[in-house]
């Protein structure tokens, strides 16, 4: 329904600006989260409604990305949340 998505930000090392902040690596660090770059609101409300429906239940939006991760168990974060940045 989306079509191309345009990945920022997917994997990353434990060596990533982000993940040295943390105490202990998030989704990203172990490939279960992925940002996507969206242009406009129709593109965002696909991205937020689908991604629910594809196992995805870490949903942060962003002005121009919306973050998704599939709350692994490893990461000890419960049921699905959803937060804007």
């Amino acid at each position: 329904q989306f079509g191309p998505m345009r990945i920022t930000s997917g994997f990353r090392c434990p060596n990533h600006p982000e993940e040295r902040k943390k105490k202990r690596g998030g989704a990203h660090s172990i490939g279960h989260a992925a940002d996507i770059s969206y242009s406009n609101g129709s593109q965002l409300y696909i991205l937020i409604s689908q991604a629910p429906r594809v196992g995805m239940k870490g949903i942060g939006t962003g002005k121009s990305f919306v973050h998704l991760d599939d709350k692994h168990p490893y990461l000890d974060r419960g049921n699905g949340v959803a937060w804007t940045y």
